[in-house]
C-alpha cells in the first residue's frame, strides 16, 4: 500500500521498472517464438543470453558490495573495541594518579607530623 500524504490521501504507488529478463519472457512468448523464423529466433536467444549475463554481472556486482560492507562493518566492530580498550587504559592510568596522589598527601602528612614530633622530642631528652 502507497503511503499517505500530507493531505491523508495515498499517493500513486511508485512505478517500477521491470527488470530486463523478466520484459524479454513476456517479449518471447511460446507462442511468439513460434510465429517466428529462424534468424528472429536466434536473435531472441541471443538477447536472452545477454539478458542473463546482464543479470549474472549485477548480482556478482551485489556479492562484491555486500563482501565489503560486511568487511567495513568487521572494522569498524575492531576499532570500537580498540576504543574501549584505551578508553579503559586511560581509566587506569587516571586511578593511578590519583592514588599516587593521595599517597603523596599521606606521605606529607607523615613528614609533617614527624618534623614536628623529633625536635620536641629531642628538647625532652636529657
Amino acid at each position: 500500500m502507497a503511503p499517505k500524504t500530507r493531505g491523508g490521501k495515498r499517493a500513486a504507488s511508485p512505478v517500477t521498472e521491470e527488470p530486463p529478463a523478466k520484459k524479454l519472457a513476456k517479449k518471447l512468448s511460446a507462442k511468439k517464438l513460434r510465429a517466428m523464423g529462424p534468424a528472429e529466433a536466434a536473435a531472441a536467444a541471443a538477447e536472452a543470453a545477454a539478458a542473463e549475463a546482464d543479470a549474472a554481472e549485477v548480482a556478482a556486482v551485489a556479492a562484491e558490495a555486500e563482501a565489503q560492507a560486511e568487511a567495513a562493518a568487521a572494522v569498524e566492530t575492531a576499532l570500537r573495541a580498540q576504543a574501549k580498550a584505551a578508553a579503559a587504559a586511560v581509566a587506569a592510568v587516571r586511578a593511578q594518579a590519583e592514588a599516587a596522589a593521595a599517597a603523596e598527601v599521606v606521605v606529607g602528612a607523615f613528614e609533617a607530623t614527624v618534623l614536628d614530633v623529633v625536635p620536641a622530642f629531642q628538647a625532652t631528652a636529657p
